[in-house]
């Protein structure tokens, strides 16, 4: 798990990673509030995020982007340096 201190504004945002990395920006814990009961909010964003790395959502996002991305090279001929595509099949 890492903490992440944002220079500037502060980002509200917790996150999974591939591997099963949870980043929580400090934004977030301290949009918490009261240190009594913001225990119990971290718990429930961290028990949320692991239920991400348990189900492999990460994983199955990235792969769904990945293959979105073919789809869209193969249907349209679009290479990287041709990107945003412009439809050759319609």
């Amino acid at each position: 798990m890492l903490f992440r201190h944002a220079e500037g504004p502060a980002g509200v945002y917790a996150f999974a990673l591939p591997g099963g990395t949870i980043v929580l920006l400090d934004g977030l814990v301290q949009m918490l509030g009261d240190p009594a009961v913001a225990d119990d909010r971290i718990l429930a964003v961290l028990g949320h995020e692991l239920g991400h790395v348990a189900r492999r959502h990460v994983l199955r996002r990235l792969l769904q982007t990945a293959a979105v991305s073919l789809a869209a090279t193969v249907l349209c001929g679009a290479t990287p340096p041709d990107w945003p595509p412009t439809c050759r099949c319609c």
